[in-house]
């Protein structure tokens, strides 16, 4: 189905196809109407609902409790210390340590961004601030979270969880971080707009969020695991999300493909499981997790994988 509708994003107005989604993170089953840009590629809901807020209850997955409950107010000496070696430049080892699974997979990402314990970092749509806190617990001293849904704002000397949006942000950042929040947010453009103006001069922006046009999605339509409506506003393509970010003043620097095994199974099991039944997660009786392993990965070389993380630095 197609109709003449106005892309929000690259203001291509056409006859863009017309696709309806359900809500299924909740099982509420409730439908939505999104469609396709026919020039940028971006999947969009066609009217952003009034009451967006009932969409993110208290037991929404990113407002869920910390798990041990609490802000570290100081990292363990030893990790600290291993965190500042591993980002200091100078030490020649720190690639070749990082490249296993003996430590966080984003000290290996902050050391090749340049980036050390004393960046000054922002986490955009933080939720409960679980990364923030894990960073905290490494030694990172000046971190700020900031989502409009918190409750309530959390202030300590070099952590703060605030609720506010991007837009009442005045400070400078070395790093700004934004992990699936810009399929969220009501205009991307505006968003990457405002993040450019609070990166410092050599800063890095970091968004990972899914992919529209992805093989997933190609595949399974409206059981696509990350459509997640109505939450997912706007599902940008590697195309539109570059062409507003060059708009922002920000260019692209590289791209990490992401193992999308798991929205694979997903989407699989949404695609095949009747609405309002119980899911089959194991999905051994049908279709084994090894084929799922090797379609990831293939996707993952072929740059086809339902999500990635772009960097982006100011031009």
């Amino acid at each position: 189905m197609k109709e003449i509708l106005n892309c929000r994003i690259c203001d291509c107005t056409g006859e863009h196809s017309k696709y309806i989604a359900h809500e299924t993170l909740h099982e509420t089953w409730e439908p939505f109407s999104y469609f396709s840009c026919l020039s940028c590629g971006t999947l969009q809901i066609e009217e952003i609902p009034s009451d967006l807020g009932r969409h993110y209850p208290s037991d929404y997955y990113s407002f869920s409790s910390v798990r041990d409950g609490k802000i570290y107010t100081q990292a363990p000496v030893h990790k600290k210390v291993l965190a500042e070696l591993l980002m200091n430049q100078r030490f020649q080892l720190g690639d070749w340590l990082l490249s296993g699974r003996l430590f966080p997979a984003f000290l290996r990402d902050f050391r090749r961004l340049g980036l050390t314990t004393q960046s000054r970092i922002l986490d955009v749509g933080c939720g409960n601030g679980a990364l923030l806190r894990r960073l905290r617990s490494w030694g990172f001293s000046s971190l700020q979270g900031i989502d409009p849904y918190l409750k309530e704002d959390s202030v300590q000397s070099g952590f703060s969880l605030l609720s506010k949006e991007i837009g009442k942000v005045a400070d400078k950042f070395d790093l700004v971080m934004l992990h699936h929040v810009i399929e969220h947010v009501l205009d991307p453009r505006q968003t990457l707009k405002k993040i450019s103006e609070v990166l410092s001069n050599r800063g890095i922006a970091l968004i990972s969020m899914p992919i529209a046009a992805c093989y997933a999605w190609r595949k399974y339509g409206s059981s696509w695991f990350s459509w997640d409506p109505p939450r997912h506003l706007h599902i940008l393509s590697h195309q539109s999300l570059t062409s507003i970010a060059n708009q922002a003043g920000l260019k692209l620097l590289h791209v990490e493909y992401d193992d999308c095994q798991m929205c694979l199974e997903r989407s699989w099991i949404n695609s095949v499981t009747p609405r309002g039944a119980k899911r089959d997660l194991t999905i051994e009786s049908l279709l084994s997790r090894q084929n799922f392993r090797g379609l990831s990965k293939r996707l993952r070389e072929s740059g086809d994988t339902d999500s990635a993380a772009f960097f982006f630095q100011k031009n």
